[in-house]
């Protein structure tokens, strides 16, 4: 039994790398203005927007005034 939450253990932190790298790659995509109907844009997009979305409304958002 224990082998199965190990097994189970590894696969969720294969997806989590998996899925930093994926908002990695959204971060560095953002900096060069890419093309929005590019496909792997949009796979970005669509594969980090509904976290990011959870996140932005719980993170309190101050702007900035420069003085």
């Amino acid at each position: 039994m224990s082998s199965v939450f190990i097994g189970l253990a590894n696969l969720v932190q294969m997806v989590c790398t998996v899925y930093i790298y994926v908002v990695i790659a959204r971060a560095l995509i953002s900096w060069v203005s890419p093309d929005p109907y590019n496909p792997i844009v949009r796979f970005l997009h669509n594969a980090t927007d509904p976290v990011l979305y959870r996140l932005r409304r719980l993170l309190p958002f101050q702007p900035v005034t420069l003085i």
